[in-house]
């Protein structure tokens, strides 16, 4: 393994800790953010749409398997996400702060839409009226924590390139 996939495998594998562990704790407004897809969006505008796909693959299984209930449900949730990032990765400018907020917020949006339709599709009677704040708040949020973690991100992304300590990176973002 290269060393290039081994920081994406400890970085998402550090972000899967995260979500589960002090995500569930960090409340506002009874919603908890979502860091599986504020990373899922930040690899997809500062990389490309293959690491965010394969990146919301495997940590929307894994979210699957540690829910235990529906298979597939995050997952195709993830990648649907994961490719819209890629996408604006590459048809917008990334350096604007607005952008990785509007891409989280539309794929907030996405993944709700996305796991109503598929519960919709299994025959499970879901009230999606009654959560549509839920999601608007948790949308925003996620906004502002791809804005907050952006930075971070880009300057991860410098190193890798590089071949630098992170303490060594400086540019646009940094």
């Amino acid at each position: 393994m290269n060393n290039r996939r081994l920081a994406f495998f400890l970085l998402g594998f550090g972000v899967l800790v995260i979500q589960w562990s002090i995500a569930p704790s960090l409340i506002f407004m009874g919603v908890h953010p979502d860091f599986l897809l504020v990373f899922c969006v930040s690899l997809g505008l500062i990389f490309s749409v293959k690491e965010a796909l394969v990146a919301g693959a495997a940590l929307g299984l894994v979210m699957d398997l540690l829910n235990g209930r529906f298979i597939g449900l995050f997952t195709v949730a993830y990648i649907a996400v994961g490719f819209l990032a890629g996408v604006a990765g590459q048809k917008v400018n990334r350096e604007i702060y607005f952008t990785p907020w509007v891409v989280s917020l539309v794929g907030s949006l996405l993944k709700a839409f996305v796991i109503l339709l598929l519960l919709k599709v299994g025959g499970l009677a879901y009230d999606s009226i009654l959560h549509l704040k839920s999601w608007l708040v948790g949308a925003v949020l996620n906004g502002i924590l791809t804005v907050a973690l952006y930075k971070p991100m880009m300057r991860f992304r410098r190193w890798l390139m590089m071949g630098l300590s992170p303490l060594e990176v400086r540019g646009p973002w940094v």
